[in-house]
């Protein structure tokens, strides 16, 4: 069945004029002329015409594009019901149709979608070979359609149809080379099946990652198709005023988050391969020892983020973190200080740590608190230009190889996602992005604790070219963008 048919008649989809293109593209089918040109812009290339479906096909597009909603679930389900996917089979054997996401809540979310999908409709319920698990759902006639996070994904030997990357921009978030790392994994088992694709659906992030690096060379890879589009391309229904509003409140967000474009002068802060060099694999703590001198750092937070602890020494010239512990707030029960700070002095205790380094929020009231237990608290305000240097600290001595990183999930998550983003006037932020669902709370206890257990005082110039080299991108595009709008206006 061709593929908008099974969208429309199977699944009761209905779709915008771009997101049919992208799908019949996806298929090899035939387009309109109307279509056509729709592909042509938003492919960068004429449509070649029907034929062979792509190996791979990327889709880069901005929020609320209808990527989880749509795009994804008909590709997915569209590849596991084709009777082309078990020709060959054997018995024993299935083949496979997988959706990875980046976290267990995206997948979560992707996994209610397809499985809603396939149970709403009787004639689909039909096919389903029992009741699905958690993530994954088998039907009648061998194929099984699973759908994880990225660090539950274990996608060697599978015979596979198709690989979806959900988000795949952010999928570096959860390993280094993670996006790399999937798609290897499960390349050989397409060998195997007829009519085998990789498909990535993602809004865009920094300028790393699989599918950056394919929008790249685009034009130069043969059987690869790559889409951008912003949200109301693909997706019209949006309200035009709430565009408008999230275009006032930060345009160069705008670009990225719903107009679908790569923004160069917003930047991952620290390599993700450094990151990983750091990190001490199977290490989750680490206990005191007696002559060591540690020392203890604090990010405080009670409603919405979590409250850190991170506890660290130095060692033969090097960074060691022993320990990290977080609090997170329930669900509107914001943290209760009472309740954590034996908890807290519990676990600074066997470290022998007197003194606890910290930012100026709450200060006054929790050096109070603290002194009860016997404890002193030590600000260490966070200004812009404070900030700079601690996270230039952390950055310094990540990228030397002068830190060893706990294997903490939360923590080494936080590290992949701090930006560096140019701002107007020559300055420069440095912290977790200004988008829901990121924090950088132990991001930020890492940077006191390395700031603080550093072997210098002076930040290395290596640091300060990397932020005046932002500033001078920054500065740039922001000519060439009112040179533009000058031109239009003329």
């Amino acid at each position: 069945m061709k593929i908008l048919d099974f969208g429309r008649q199977v699944l009761g989809l209905s779709y915008s004029p771009l997101q049919e293109t992208i799908l019949l593209a996806a298929r090899g089918e035939s387009l309109t002329d109307a279509q056509a040109e729709l592909f042509e812009r938003h492919a960068g290339r004429p449509w070649p015409g029907p034929g062979i479906p792509p190996h791979e096909v990327h889709v880069i597009c901005g929020r609320q594009s209808g990527k989880t909603g749509r795009l994804a679930p008909t590709l997915l389900l569209h590849a596991a019901m084709d009777p082309a996917t078990v020709e060959g089979l054997e018995p024993g054997y299935w083949r496979d149709a997988v959706l990875v996401a980046p976290t267990r809540r995206q997948a979560g979310i992707a996994y209610h979608r397809i499985r809603g999908l396939l149970q709403s409709r009787p004639e689909l319920r039909a096919y389903l070979a029992g009741e699905p698990t958690v993530s994954e759902i088998e039907l009648t006639f061998g194929v099984r359609i699973g759908v994880w996070a990225s660090r539950g994904a274990h996608l060697r030997g599978m015979q596979s149809r198709m690989l979806l990357l959900d988000e795949a921009c952010f999928l570096p978030a959860e390993g280094h080379r993670a996006d790399v790392d999937l798609i290897e994994a499960i390349r050989p088992g397409q060998a195997m099946v007829p009519g085998g694709q990789i498909v990535t659906i993602s809004s865009p992030w920094t300028e790393q990652g699989y599918v950056y690096e394919t929008w790249r060379s685009r034009a130069q890879l043969e059987g690869v198709l790559v889409f951008q589009a912003a949200s109301w391309e693909l997706n019209p229904s949006i309200r035009p005023e709430f565009l408008e509003r999230e275009r006032a409140r930060d345009a160069e967000y705008f670009r990225r988050e719903y107009g679908g474009e790569f923004i160069g002068t917003i930047r991952a802060f620290i390599p993700a391969e450094s990151i990983e060099a750091c990190v001490e694999r199977g290490r989750l703590s680490l206990p005191p020892v007696e002559g060591v001198q540690y020392v203890a750092a604090l990010d405080q937070a009670y409603i919405r983020d979590t409250f850190v602890l991170g506890i660290g020494h130095r060692e033969a010239g090097r960074v060691v973190v022993d320990l990290l512990h977080g609090w997170k707030p329930g669900r509107g029960k914001p943290v209760q200080l009472e309740l954590l700070l034996p908890e807290l002095v519990d676990l600074l205790r066997p470290y022998r740590v007197k003194e606890v380094l910290g930012d100026q929020y709450s200060a006054p009231a929790f050096r109070e608190l603290l002194r009860t237990r016997s404890l002193e608290y030590l600000e260490r305000p966070f200004t812009a230009e404070s900030k700079r240097e601690m996270y230039g600290s952390l950055r310094q001595g990540i990228v030397a190889g002068g830190i060893e990183l706990l294997d903490h999930h939360t923590s080494l998550r936080e590290l992949r996602t701090v930006e560096a983003r140019a701002l107007p006037g020559g300055g420069v932020r440095i912290g977790a992005p200004a988008v829901s669902g990121f924090h950088d709370d132990y991001a930020d206890v890492l940077a006191i604790l390395t700031h603080e257990l550093r072997p210098g005082s002076e930040l290395e110039p290596g640091f300060l070219g990397y932020l005046r080299g932002l500033v001078q991108e920054k500065r740039q595009a922001d000519e060439e963008e009112a040179w533009i709008t000058h031109a239009v206006a003329k």
